[in-house]
């Protein structure tokens, strides 16, 4: 262990805060540090005691001072006049203030008394033996207090060597903080500036180079046998042009491309909400239902997005450039690097909208992923030395990678204060780069194609919620390319039903027709076979995810030239239908062909003639009514010239001329209708799809729509569904009903009537019973006509109530006679309907109002008329006021079959199904039950007791059901009034009753959990990996110190012999003659060929023109590089390397001038 006296001192000033640190560190590292050496043998022992003499000098000096000291001899007098200057140097080596010394001689005697205290602590023999490799090591590891400096290991001098090798090989090994790194020889880019930092010179301030040479000169001389002295070392800083040293630009490299892949992410998100946007509204589908090719939507989004992002763009290059953030870079160049990165991120954004269906979610996430893709940059950016360009070019397929990788060699050619040029577009600031930014660019353009084929691949794949999906190899498949011209449907019909599709060439055969149907329980007319066919509907099946069947095998044909009404409950399957021939979904089985195309495989063919309506009201929130006609227009293929009148005659007959320049967005509900349906008919449409186009619409609006469509009706084929049955009775030429998905009839409406209605009904409505009574007793008359029914009785009362007739003293006299009233009449007017129309059955009487159907067999051979004749002649006998017929409504028959459906489907077989009629006027004798018991309730309100209320309403008691007078008690109990909470009670229990709900919103929202949830702590995660991801360490490489492992190759070395010796020029003819600069070439035998200095300028022409001095205007070295046309005299070395004679030039303007010439590479 060394001595600790004076270094201990100096120890604690190390720590000690405000020191110089740093130089008592290296003054304490080499007046404490020993150099191991190893083997120890005669021969290392004499290279080291050679290399050693210097330090065994001084230490023999230094022992003479110190017995000096210790002898007294520093107390002498005369000391005072001594020059102070020599102890002030040596004192201050020691860290020792002198200031208030005072004088001389007490300096000198305080000197002496710390030279003689401490003096054994100083000691001059640094070189220690030990036994090999390991065991140096071993030491390095284990000592805590004072390291070695060095280890010298010499590899080719073993312990049974006769003699020193003439070519002696050893290591010197250093603490890697002492030294320069051997990964790191040179920067693997340029920057500005000179190597001047005492980092990048720990070489010398940490001994290497002075041990080497003493190293060295021990070898020299042990070879040499002889003592060298004259020879020493100098050195002098390289010479350097001005530069300018921007620290901006040396910060900005690393975070500029961050900043430049976030000043995109905004205008990434606002592409992609709008794209999906289009899709959530279904304003994509509907423009592909009315013929938008999928390419031309593409298109048209590729070149908005193209001219919104140019904007920013231009902005985003001159700020760059009028900024000078990038203030040496062409400015051309810029720009057409940015509008290459504008079109991959455009790309970038279509293939991430195919994934989205709502347009709030696309744009968080679409950010996200956009982020995400910028991660691999910054890993890459960790690891720089070790990634190779098979790995850059991986990593670029990711556009936000690749433009962060562009944006870094950006910065790096600024800080070289050169900027990209075209020039070196191609090239990399950094040596043994093989990529660039031209790389980069191109990387950028093999990105956007890619993500655009992924596009059209996976949205034709997997279209979502609507679309017909193609299978996945449809790539492949000679028919997606070459269009067929001839499709072949199936059918056994007669060539004349489908004369239009034999027009087009369409090839028939058999097929069963839904013309006959299998199930006895459906109700199909006979088909209009002398029409065109438009639509025919085979089989066709759709079955959502979760199971539910909302198409169950439907079989239907649509005829050119007539309207079929599509009739069904909620659920029953008409809109899916109306998708499926549209094409928003695919059918599960089953097929449709439309104008004789496949729905499967030729919907493209089948929405160049295809309008829709759908229900809801699918506009452009900006755009005019004008303009979403001849937006429509154009989408079908019109011709520009034809536009203009198509629009009017829509406007005129659609009645929304006052609101052509009007937006959509500003439009009533029955407006946007019309504009609906006028845009389903524009141009030509042949096939038209209207989903309940008259919904929400008031009565005005909703005729002027059943008229255009009547007008429209010739030459299309129009399928509409509605729940008005007047409208499908009006507009239907053919009424289909369906239910549970499946096809419950279809024909005209005169055949569904006669098909499912009962008849014709006949109403009588008898006279009233308390009319009755005041007539007898104006008349005088004593016996009037009774009548059995309870409900005629309670009918009865409630009209006195509604008129407002007081019974006053008649309430008795009613009572007697309420029951002879109606007694003849249930049987004489039964029995005398009856012998006219022996098939009439009476079907209710409710009130004073009877009703019998009339089947509508009888209705021949004029029976009818002579029961009409009768009737009107006995009108008084059977006490009728009057009567009418009426015929079976459209209502009825759809209720009769959606409940007929909906028996069967819930398996509730009945006997037989009422009428329509029967049900309604059940209905209504219910109803009238609880009106009359109402107003019975709400007279009694108030009475004192049981007696009086029946004094003072003097009506009869009836009978009624518990059923009513149960609800009547309902809604005559009084309520339960609870008293309402206020203050801070209520503030609790809106509070509890808000959480409740917003807790039961998140449990069902997992989208919400993801994205508030698991998203942040995934990218926290991300960062952090990220952040701990570190470059393998590992074991350092060993340095040789020759010039053919420094790089790049090769390399430029330049000498100078200004005296001109004899000495001089045998040095510079070892350096290019064998073998040559460094000992690569001593066992390699790289070459034996001897050179000279014979080829180059020694001097230049003294012409002003070749002498201008370089010019610093700009900041950067601006020289003429006419002197480098004239090189000094040069010749290859042995090892590869150029060495130049410099001796006739000026050195320091010759290098300076010549400093871009051999950057990196002298």
């Amino acid at each position: 262990m060394f001595r600790a006296c004076l270094l201990d001192n100096i120890g604690s000033r190390v720590s000690a805060p405000g020191s110089k640190s740093f130089f008592l560190q290296l003054m304490k590292t080499y007046m404490s540090a020993k150099i191991l050496y190893t083997p120890d043998n005669p021969h290392t022992r004499t290279i080291i005691e050679k290399a050693n003499f210097t330090f065994s000098e001084m230490g023999y000096v230094w022992e003479r001072i110190r017995l000096a000291a210790k002898n007294g001899y520093f107390q002498v007098p005369q000391i005072d006049s001594l020059d102070m200057s020599l102890l002030q140097l040596f004192a201050s080596a020691y860290g020792i203030e002198l200031n208030g010394l005072g004088s001389t001689s007490n300096n000198v005697q305080m000197l002496g008394r710390l030279i003689a205290e401490n003096g054994d602590c100083l000691s001059f023999d640094y070189f220690k033996p030990v036994e090999d490799e390991r065991a140096a090591e071993k030491i390095v590891l284990s000592e805590k207090g004072y390291a070695p400096l060095a280890s010298v290991v010499f590899t080719n001098v073993p312990d049974d060597a006769g003699e020193i090798p003439a070519h002696v090989e050893y290591k010197i090994r250093q603490e890697i903080d002492t030294v320069q790194n051997p990964r790191w020889q040179r920067h693997r880019y340029w920057r500005p500036g000179p190597e001047n930092s005492m980092w990048r010179l720990r070489y010398k301030f940490f001994g290497f180079i002075f041990l080497q040479d003493m190293i060295d000169r021990g070898i020299t001389e042990v070879h040499a046998n002889e003592t060298i002295e004259t020879t020493g070392m100098f050195l002098q800083m390289f010479p350097y042009p001005c530069y300018i040293f921007d620290r901006f630009s040396y910060t900005i490299s690393n975070s500029m491309p961050l900043f430049m892949t976030l000043a995109w992410i905004y205008s990434v998100g606002m592409i992609i909400k709008t794209i999906v946007h289009e899709k959530e509204t279904r304003l994509k589908e509907v423009m592909k239902v009315m013929g938008l090719t999928n390419s031309v939507h593409w298109l048209a989004w590729f070149i908005t997005s193209v001219v919104m992002m140019m904007i920013t763009t231009v902005l985003l290059v001159a700020v760059l450039k009028f900024g000078d953030i990038l203030q040496y870079s062409d400015p051309t160049v810029i720009f057409v690097f940015f509008f290459v990165f504008t079109i991959t991120t455009i790309m970038f954004c279509f293939l991430i909208s195919v994934f989205f269906s709502r347009a709030n979610v696309a744009a968080a996430c679409g950010g996200l992923i956009y982020l995400t893709t910028y991660l691999p940059y910054v890993i890459l950016t960790i690891f720089e030395e070790n990634v190779q360009k098979p790995h850059l070019i991986a990593s670029c397929l990711l556009s936000p990678t690749a433009f962060g990788i562009a944006c870094r060699y950006f910065a790096r050619f600024e800080e070289q204060g050169i900027g990209l040029q075209w020039s070196n577009l191609y090239t990399s600031p950094v040596y043994g780069d093989e990529f660039n930014v031209g790389g980069a660019m191109f990387m950028l353009i093999v990105d956007a194609i890619i993500y655009g084929l992924l596009t059209w691949y996976i949205e034709a794949v997997f279209p979502g919620q609507y679309g017909v999906p193609k299978p996945w190899y449809f790539p492949f498949m000679r028919s997606y390319w070459c269009s067929s011209r001839t499709k072949r449907i199936h059918g056994n019909h007669d060539t004349q039903v489908y004369r239009v599709l034999g027009e087009q060439g369409v090839e028939l055969e058999q097929v069963d027709s839904p013309a006959t149907p299998t199930d006895a329980n459906v109700a199909i007319e006979r088909e209009p076979r002398h029409l065109p066919l438009g639509i025919s509907m085979r089989n066709l099946k759709k079955v959502y995810s979760n199971g539910k069947v909302a198409v169950d095998d439907l079989s239907l044909n649509l005829y050119s030239g007539q309207i079929t009404s599509f009739l069904g409950h909620n659920g029953a399957g008409k809109t899916t239908t109306m998708s499926l021939l549209t094409g928003i979904y695919p059918p599960t089985a089953g097929t449709a062909f439309i104008e004789g195309n496949d729905i499967r495989s030729n919907m493209d063919e089948i929405r160049s003639s295809l309008g829709m309506c759908p229900q809801y009201n699918v506009l452009f929130d900006d755009l005019t009514v004008e303009e979403h006609l001849w937006f429509y227009a154009k989408l079908k293929g019109m011709d520009s010239e034809l536009i203009p009148d198509e629009i009017e005659k829509f406007l005129a007959n659609s009645q929304l001329i006052p609101k052509r320049k009007e937006r959509s967005k500003f439009l009533s509900g029955g407006m946007k209708r019309k504009l609906s349906v006028s845009m389903a008919f524009v141009a030509g449409s042949k096939t038209v799809i209207l989903d309940e186009p008259t919904a929400g619409v008031d009565p005005y609006a909703r005729r002027a729509i059943w008229d255009l469509l009547l007008q429209y009706k010739p030459g299309r084929t129009i399928l509409l569904s509605t729940h008005h049955m007047d409208e499908a009775d009006v507009l239907g030429d053919r009424i289909a009903i369906i239910a549970q998905g499946k096809l419950c009839c279809c024909g005209t409406s005169l055949f569904l009537k006669s098909q499912y209605g009962s008849g014709y009904y006949l109403t009588l409505v008898k006279k009233d019973l308390v009319s009755h009574v005041r007539t007898r007793a104006l008349e005088g008359e004593s016996d009037p006509p009774r009548r059995d029914s309870d409900d005629d009785q309670s009918e009865t009362s409630s009209r006195s109530i509604d008129e407002g007739v007081s019974l006053g003293d008649s309430s008795s006299e009613i009572g007697e006679l309420s029951t002879d009233y109606d007694k003849p009449s249930q049987l004489s007017l039964t029995a005398f309907i009856k012998s006219y129309v022996a098939q009439a059955e009476m079907v209710e009487s409710v009130g004073t109002e009877v009703t019998y159907v009339l089947p509508t067999g009888e209705s021949y051979g004029g029976k009818f008329e002579n029961l009409f004749e009768a009737l009107s002649q006995n009108l008084e006998r059977f006490n009728i006021s009057s009567f009418g017929v009426s015929d079976t409504t459209l209502e009825e028959v759809f209720l009769k079959v959606a409940s007929a459906a909906s028996i069967e489907e819930e398996e509730e077989v009945k006997s037989s199904y009422p009428t329509r009629r029967v049900s309604v006027r059940n209905e209504k004798s219910k109803f009238e039950r609880f009106k009359l018991m109402f107003q019975k309730k709400q007279r009694s309100v108030g009475m004192e007791s049981v007696e009086d209320m029946n004094e003072a309403s003097g009506e009869v008691m009836i009978e009624e059901d518990e059923e009513v007078e149960d609800d009547i008690d309902d809604v005559f109990r009084a309520p339960r009034i609870q008293p309402k909470a206020t203050g801070l009670t209520l503030i609790k229990k809106q509070f509890i009753g808000l959480l409740r709900k917003r807790l039961s919103h998140a449990k069902r929202n997992r989208k919400g959990f993801i994205s508030q949830i698991v998203l942040p702590a995934l990218f926290v995660c991300l960062a952090m990996i990220s952040a701990m991801l570190r470059p393998p360490v590992g074991l350092l490489p060993s340095l040789k110190l020759t010039t053919t492992d420094a790089i790049p190759q090769p390399n430029n070395m330049f000498f100078a012999d200004a005296r001109k010796s004899p000495s001089g020029k045998r040095l510079a003819d070892t350096f290019v003659n064998p073998p040559g600069v460094g000992s690569h070439c001593i066992s390699l035998k790289c070459s034996q060929e001897r050179l000279h200095f014979g080829k180059g300028y020694a001097t230049v022409p003294r012409s002003s023109r070749y002498l201008q001095s370089c010019s610093c205007k700009t900041g950067a070295a601006e020289c003429s590089d006419k002197c480098c046309k004239y090189p000094p005299p040069h010749a290859p070395s042995d090892t590869g390397d150029t060495v130049f004679n410099i001796t006739l030039r000026d050195y320091d303007d010759y290098l300076l001038r010549t400093t871009k010439e051999f950057r990196k590479r002298r």
